[in-house]
């Protein structure tokens, strides 16, 4: 712990917390978890929505309301059960152990803490992602019926 001779702190507590190797450790964690499962709520989001967007049907209606599940499940209890289920004698590793195979043991790993990111995150980028796509005019999407240039120069001619 640093000790400050005043309330307003120094710069010097910055810089022994930068150059502890354990800070920096936990640090280099957290950005990896928020970046991979932002880009995996990203991912996810968009393929949901367009999906949904271009496609439509039945499929897409069911994909769309499974993204919004989470929504509904409190997070005590998804944290719970994402826990037991990638566990050592989780579900994962009993199914797989059903086949002679070894799954290795997810829980109280960084990988587990994605997983549980994505699952809360998602229905709320699936909903932004969803409706702001389907604002956007089928005139748009529609190829257009004439062919497109194949130069700059012959669009201009």
């Amino acid at each position: 712990m640093h000790e400050a001779g005043n309330w307003w702190g120094t710069p010097a507590a910055y810089q022994e917390m930068f150059t502890n190797p354990r800070f920096l450790g936990d640090l280099l964690v957290t950005v990896t978890v928020t970046l991979v499962s932002t880009a995996a709520v990203l991912f996810l989001a968009l393929g949901i929505g367009l999906f949904l967007k271009l496609r439509g049907g039945r499929a897409a209606r069911l994909l769309s309301g499974l993204a919004i599940v989470p929504l509904f499940i409190p997070v005590v209890i998804a944290s719970w059960a994402i826990l037991t289920f990638y566990s050592g004698t989780g579900f994962l590793r009993s199914v797989f152990a059903q086949f002679g195979l070894e799954f290795p043991v997810w829980a109280f790993t960084m990988v587990t803490v994605i997983i549980g990111s994505v699952w809360t995150s998602l229905p709320f980028a699936v909903l932004m992602v969803s409706s702001g796509l389907q604002a956007v005019p089928e005139a748009m999407i529609e190829r257009p019926a004439t062919p497109a240039p194949d130069s700059c120069g012959s669009l201009f001619r």
